[in-house]
């Protein structure tokens, strides 16, 4: 990123110390000019007189309209020479509603000779409008003779002539059937001239009807990279999860090549301009600054977005999802192609909801602990194998979810069910034949190596539920001053995640581009003369014109994460809800869940509700929560672990238990009917042997 950042610095300081060429005084020309339309193009021949030209840069400014969405008139078959006929050095550029020919070379007797067609040049409807603009943007226009001939009869049309927008009050025209001829006298440097009417005999077969061709030439690069997104979208959709992941960061990286090439010539454009314009920034600048400012926040949030996929975070597999909608942002940018962009985003989608990728960034993870349960004991390998995942991956995924209802062994790399854990703990000989080695077998399944006697841990059986009060003066306890204990972390809830981290890519992007756009205002202050306390007033106004909203928006992804402005992003969602993405996201803003991180309701209404059920298993809580079993566990972790919520999370049988139910076994300290234990079944406290509960038999 450094190396973009320093090639956007040469790049802008270039264009800002350009155009220091000034048209040399007395400088002037004559235009001779015919137009032919024929065939839905307008074919263009010219003649130009110098005068007092000997090194001014000359560029002829072609006006250009839209054929359709995503095409536009463009120039072609140029041709440039002295009176003699021979050929003269020439450049063409093309920025949105623009083309220039720049003359990169004078002959000797200042007389130029211009030829070139405009595709679909023809009038796009009966309501003519024509622009024509001066043969050299710096340089005045002593006589304007301009011919129209047209295929059809223009008698009767009345035309209007505007020059720099005012209205010319009598212009000097004729119309002969279909041809139409005026002069202009004196027009300054830099002048448009617009020409309207309404054409009684127009017809929609004069209109270029080539627009299909037209849209594969103008968009060809953005047509080959979705062609490649599609064959690799296609091509993912059958390749392993972590190959796929792998192939998204590949194609992340060809969309910043493909949002350079489509916005770098704009920039080459305005820089030539400043030449052509002589020093005159209030154009070039501004123009070069917005497609500088989209190439390099779009780099850094792209360069983050692959950072978090090589990371496997999980907000990271979000974002990917709302990459397209995230690309329409740059559709108003003055590029056709530019409007093609979200294709490439939306077509990963092709294959990126796959469940095995989502599974690898630990969405769906719980997945992991039903496996274990059913097979009782699973080494780290096996498991990663069952599904899809390196070792290394997995082991890393395990680190990230601390609540699955499974006992991990990182030291011999072993995942076992709780019951399995505490057959392992407990039975360390056979009590029939004294062997003293144990296997397990299956799920909550053990079996004596010697005698091949089975045990089975009864899902319900627990060595004591009952919780000890721990007193100052027990020898084995530490005083309640000298335990510590850390709570934990409050969880963001994924989408939350996803969003502040699109906020905080683009302040940080925004933030960075405003120290550069600082730095550029501070050279052009010192190149212009204007002071250095000048230099560095305007050079703070630049940067901080990015910087504070930048600052601004960083603030609001940090608060997001804290649970602060939940009706600010909700608004954003909403207004940017066509791009039906945020929309999406918008109504997954309106659960319990995200209420909850946001303050909207209370825990205690969460607490209520466990209170009057006793226990609530996982799903359950998933279920009022509206989350998946992911979050609902980190939840639920949370509030019970830093107490918000009276209750417990009782992981070995993924349930949530109010603690009053605890409470109870506290003072039943065994069943009155048979003297077994008391624990919490069903969301009652109840004996585990005999199931004797006390609540229902008070009476």
């Amino acid at each position: 990123m450094r190396k973009v950042y320093l090639i956007l610095i040469s790049t802008m300081i270039l264009a800002s110390c350009g155009g220091k060429k000034k048209p040399e005084k007395g400088a002037e020309s004559e235009i001779k000019s015919s137009v032919t339309i024929k065939d839905g193009n307008a074919f263009y021949k010219e003649k130009i007189l110098l005068s007092g030209v000997k090194k001014t840069f000359l560029t002829r400014n072609i006006y250009l309209n839209n054929l359709n969405m995503l095409a536009r008139q463009r120039v072609s078959d140029v041709s440039l020479t002295d009176s003699k006929g021979t050929k003269l050095r020439f450049r063409i550029r093309n920025y949105n509603e623009w083309a220039n020919i720049d003359i990169l070379e004078l002959p000797s007797d200042n007389i130029i000779n211009l030829s070139f067609t405009v595709v679909g040049g023809a009038p796009l409807s009966a309501s003519l409008m024509h622009r024509i603009t001066g043969i050299a943007w710096n340089l005045p226009v002593k006589n304007l003779d301009f011919e129209m001939i047209f295929p059809f009869s223009i008698k009767g049309t009345k035309f209007k002539f505007r020059n720099n927008f005012s209205d010319i009050d009598k212009p000097d025209y004729k119309v002969k059937d279909n041809i139409l001829t005026f002069n202009i006298k004196n027009l300054k440097k830099g002048s448009t001239v617009d020409m309207t009417g309404t054409l009684e005999n127009w017809s929609s077969s004069q209109k270029y009807k080539k627009g299909v061709s037209e849209i594969v030439k103008q968009n060809l690069i953005a047509l080959i990279f979705i062609g490649i997104f599609l064959i690799f979208s296609i091509s993912a959709f059958f390749l392993s999860p972590l190959a796929a992941v792998k192939l998204t960061v590949v194609m992340n990286s060809l969309i910043t090549v493909m949002l350079v090439i489509i916005l770098f010539p704009s920039v080459r454009y305005w820089y030539f301009e400043s030449i052509a314009r002589g020093g005159d920034f209030s154009n070039t600048f501004s123009e070069i600054f917005m497609s500088m400012s989209f190439m390099s926040i779009f780099l850094f949030i792209l360069f983050k977005v692959n950072q978090g996929l090589l990371a496997f975070k999980k907000s990271a597999w979000y974002m990917q999802i709302g990459l397209g909608a995230f690309l329409f942002i740059v559709t108003p940018m003055p590029h056709t192609s530019t409007i093609l962009l979200p294709v490439l985003g939306f077509g990963q989608l092709i294959y990126w909801l796959r469940k095995d990728i989502a599974f690898q960034f630990g969405i769906g993870l719980y997945s992991v602990s039903e496996y274990v349960q059913n097979e009782g004991e699973v080494t780290f390998d096996n498991a990663a194998k069952k599904f899809k995942l390196s070792s290394e991956q997995f082991t890393k995924l395990l680190e990230h979810t601390r609540n699955l209802p499974i006992v991990t062994d990182y030291s011999h790399k072993l995942l076992m069910s709780p019951e399995n854990a505490a057959l392992k703990e407990n039975l360390r000989c056979c009590p029939y034949c004294s062997g003293a080695s144990m296997m397990l077998t299956g799920a909550a399944k053990a079996e004596c190596e010697y005698c091949g006697r089975e045990f089975v841990a009864p899902t319900n059986m627990k060595k004591n539920e009952a919780t000890v009060k721990k007193g100052k003066n027990d020898k084995d306890n530490k005083t309640s001053e000298e335990v510590t204990t850390t709570g934990k972390e409050k969880p963001v809830p994924v989408i939350v995640d996803a969003v502040a981290e699109f906020f905080r890519s683009f302040a940080f992007a925004a933030g960075g581009f405003g120290v550069l756009i600082g730095f550029v205002f501070f050279v052009m202050g010192v190149f212009d003369g204007d002071g250095m306390v000048s230099a560095i007033a305007v050079a703070l106004f630049g940067a901080a014109v990015l910087m504070i909203p930048a600052y601004l928006i960083y603030a609001l992804s940090e608060g997001l994460r804290k649970g602060k402005y939940y009706w600010e992003m909700r608004i954003f969602l909403i207004i940017t809800a066509p791009l039906v993405i945020p929309l999406i996201a918008f109504f997954r803003t309106g659960t319990n869940r995200i209420k909850l991180h946001f303050g909207q309701i209370s825990p205690q209404e969460f607490e209520k509700e466990v209170e009057t059920k006793g226990e609530m298993s996982l799903s359950e809580v998933a279920s009022w929560l509206d989350a998946s079993e992911e979050e609902a566990s980190d939840t639920v972790a949370y509030l019970a672990g830093n107490n918000i919520i009276d209750a417990v999370y009782d992981r070995r049988k993924n349930r949530l238990v109010h603690r009053k139910l605890y409470r109870s076994i506290c003072t039943a300290t065994e069943c009155p009917m048979c003297g077994g234990i008391f624990g919490v079944i069903d969301g009652k406290t109840t004996c585990q042997y005999c199931g004797f509960c006390p609540a229902e038999n008070e009476n």
